[in-house]
């Protein structure tokens, strides 16, 4: 098992994440104080499962968290990941690499995961005992570690030695087993206590719900059969009043009626005597009047006859006739509609084939387009290529130059220091003589002036003074010459061909020049290679867009085909609706002509018609008045003769009944006064039993005849006071009763 990485987020110091690899031949952490060795140790021990906040040198759990800085905020979370090789299966999980990683949080919270998978901090510890891994394993020595383990009381020490002998394990293990199982004994013997107490108590608490159950279904049916018999009573109260009104009503308005009739029958009587007499002469008159129009009608209905048979002839024959051109023109409606329909088509049919045919044209310029456009970028792939290939027979030219120059260079200047006898030892010295001589010179140069100074200021005489500047002159001109000697002797020991070299035009400016051919070669080849990318890339998207453009030209193609097929059946079709149309124009004319013929025949007719109809009408309706007023007559001599008969009878009956009914008014308005009280003192009586109103139950529906609601009330009643004391808190001690039994019994 290796330790691959740690890698911390918001841990401590670390506030961005960062994660340290390990790899073989690591052994030691380095850095100076305060650059967080000590946290990274830290955090191996607490994504282990460490809870001592003291091993990881912490006095808060959120002080494992980011606390934040001055420029920065305090982090919400912090997490470790701890990355370890498994090849060799020494951690009892089926993966090469396990990744162990605990996250913590402010309010406390704290998840664990193992290959990202959520765990416990018991699968944790599990997972690593007997590896010598762990919180407080000998796996992490911190400083002074060593001396605390040396200087341990044994039984201390014993914990070490058994993480590493792997015994660790499993007497973790049999210790919780052995407390499981005495917890267990514990707990069963106080569950035999708990389990006999709730059975008792839940045997009785479950009597007295039954007991309750019992007495709210009775009381549900009590109430519901009172409600039944009290509606019932109530519902045949209700009717019986509603009977007695409509029977006050009928009575009073009987009275009523005789009343008015009484009176006017009197007038009636007298006044039908003499109508009775002047009805009898009317009716000889009216006997007389209808036997002349009775002959009269005979004749019309002859002539009538003759002419109804000439006119059902004219019409069949104009009938079929409008039938015949209403078919013939129902059916040119009919083509004519079609061909508007087909000429519509038409029309579209030819705007689509247009517009088709404008997109294929367009369609193939933008086809040719783009093979155009391939074609170029084909050319200058093949021209930039070909000059990468220059470009590279070029470098190669100058690169044999280039080495061609260097052995040129190499040979030469062998020779030429051979050749020049140059030595560094004689050139110095060379050097150092001149530049002794220029000290020399200076010095005398110095010394001269200065003796000229003073003689200009001693001496007046000029002639003393020239041979001063004279000698003075001569023995500056004379270290002049000895310094030219000197710097020729110098130059002389420097070799002449080095200025070949460094010449505008020399071997080392070919050189330079040969350099940076190579240079704009390269650059000019990288550039070359970017076009060619670039134009490849653009010639595969216009060949996609050559493909596609292809495409869309064919569909349009099969579109104007299928158009012009289409354009080609429509135009047959108009032309044979147009021939159908002419000939049914010439069958319509003709019809019509026939319909009009017939016509005019039938109005002829109709009219001859008419004319007898309209006599036979007036003479009928003569007929039938005089007819009707003959049995008016009739019916009212026959009337009045009742009337009178009637008349006489019943103003005696209608007297007698008056006298009747005057007390039978008063006997049904006691009777509805009566009722009134009855239907009152039932709500009265229903709500002063039971403090509920009778008049929520108006839509309930009675199932039982009322002597059956009687009985059945008396039973129910009996069944309640038998039950006895009912405790109606039972359901609720009763439910936490079983809660507890069924607790107990089922652990």
């Amino acid at each position: 098992m290796f330790l691959k990485s740690v890698e911390l987020y918001g841990f401590k110091s670390f506030a961005d994440r960062t994660r340290f690899e390990f790899s073989d031949g690591i052994t030691s952490l380095l850095g100076p104080n305060g650059s967080g060795k000590s946290n990274v140790v830290d955090s191996v021990k607490w994504v282990l499962g460490t809870q001592a906040l003291s091993t990881i040198r912490a006095s808060k759990r959120e002080d494992v968290i980011f606390n934040g800085t001055d420029r920065r905020k305090p982090m919400p979370m912090c997490e470790v990941i701890l990355t370890l090789n498994n090849e060799e299966h020494i951690l009892n999980i089926d993966a090469t690499e396990v990744e162990i990683k605990r996250r913590a949080f402010r309010n406390g919270e704290n998840e664990y995961y193992i290959n990202r998978e959520k765990a416990l901090l018991r699968n944790i510890r599990e997972l690593f005992m007997d590896t010598g891994v762990g919180k407080a394993a000998y796996s992490i020595l911190e400083q002074g570690k060593i001396d605390q383990i040396l200087f341990m009381k044994p039984e201390e020490r014993r914990y070490i030695f058994e993480e590493a002998s792997g015994i660790s394990r499993f007497r973790q293990q049999s210790e919780e087993a052995g407390r499981k199982l005495q917890k267990t004994d514990e707990n069963l013997a106080q569950v035999d206590i708990h389990l006999k107490e709730a059975e008792k108590l839940y045997n009785s608490r479950k009597v007295q719900v039954e007991k309750v159950i019992r007495h709210r279904e009775l009381s549900k049916e009590r109430e519901r059969l009172e409600v039944d018999l009290q509606l019932s009573y109530l519902q045949a109260l209700v009717k019986l009043k509603g009977v007695r009104k409509e029977e006050l009503a009928r009575l009073q308005d009987e009275l009523a009626s005789i009343d008015s009739v009484l009176d006017s029958v009197r007038d009636d009587l007298t006044a039908r005597q003499d109508e009775l007499e002047n009805l009898r002469t009317q009716r000889e008159e009216k006997s007389g009047t209808i036997n002349t129009l009775e002959e009269k009608l005979n004749s019309f209905d002859t002539s009538l006859g003759i002419y109804d048979e000439r006119y059902q002839d004219i019409v069949q024959r104009s009938k079929m006739a409008k039938d015949r051109a209403a078919q013939v023109q129902d059916r040119m409606e009919r083509d004519r509609q079609k061909l508007s329909e087909r000429t519509a088509e038409l029309e579209d049919l030819s705007e689509n084939i247009r517009l088709t045919g404008q997109s294929i044209d367009k369609t193939r310029l933008e086809v040719e387009k783009l093979k155009a456009d391939r074609i170029v970028h084909q050319l200058d792939i093949e021209k930039l290529e070909k000059e990468i290939e220059d470009l590279s027979a070029g470098r190669v030219e100058i690169t044999a130059k280039i080495s061609e120059l260097a052995n040129d260079i190499a040979n030469s200047l062998e020779k030429d220091l051979r050749g020049s006898g140059y030595s560094s030892a004689v050139r110095a010295k060379a050097e150092k003589a001149l530049l002794d001589e220029i000290s020399r010179t200076r010095k005398i140069v110095g010394e001269r002036v200065g003796f000229l100074r003073e003689i200009s200021s001693i001496s007046f005489d000029p002639e003393v003074f020239r041979q001063a500047v004279d000698d003075a002159d001569e023995a500056i001109m004379t270290q002049v010459d000895e310094i030219k000697g000197l710097f020729q002797e110098y130059s002389g020991t420097i070799p002449t061909f080095l200025d070949d070299f460094t010449a505008p035009e020399g071997t080392l400016a070919k050189k330079a020049g040969l350099d940076r051919a190579i240079a704009e070669s390269y650059e000019k080849e990288t550039d070359d290679r970017t076009k060619i990318g670039d134009l490849a890339a653009e010639d595969e998207r216009l060949s996609r867009l050559v493909i596609l453009r292809e495409s869309d030209l064919n569909d349009l193609e099969k579109d104007k085909l299928q158009f012009e097929v289409r354009t080609d059946s429509l135009r047959a079709s108009i032309r044979e609706i147009k021939a159908s149309l002419q000939q049914m124009e010439f069958d319509f004319s003709d019809a019509s002509h026939s319909v009009e013929a017939e016509e005019n025949k039938v109005n002829e007719t109709l009219e001859k018609i008419d004319a007898l109809k309209a006599g036979r009408a007036e003479t009928v309706d003569q007929l039938w008045r005089e007819r009707d007023d003959l049995a008016k007559l009739d019916m009212a001599i026959d009337e009045t003769n009742r009337e009178i008969t009637e008349g006489n009878s019943g103003f005696s009956k209608m007297f007698e009944r008056k006298q009747e009914l005057n007390v039978d008014i008063a006997t049904a308005q006691e009777n509805l006064r009566s009722l009134d009280g009855n239907i009152a003192k039932v709500y009265t009586d229903f709500f002063d039993n039971t403090g509920k109103s009778l008049r929520e139950f108006d839509d309930h529906e009675i199932t039982a005849p009322v002597e059956e609601l009687r009985s059945s009330l008396d039973l129910v009643k009996k069944k309640i006071q038998d039950l006895g004391y009912i405790n109606n808190m039972a359901e609720d001690e009763y439910n936490e009763a079983k809660k507890n039994y069924d607790f107990y019994s089922r652990n």
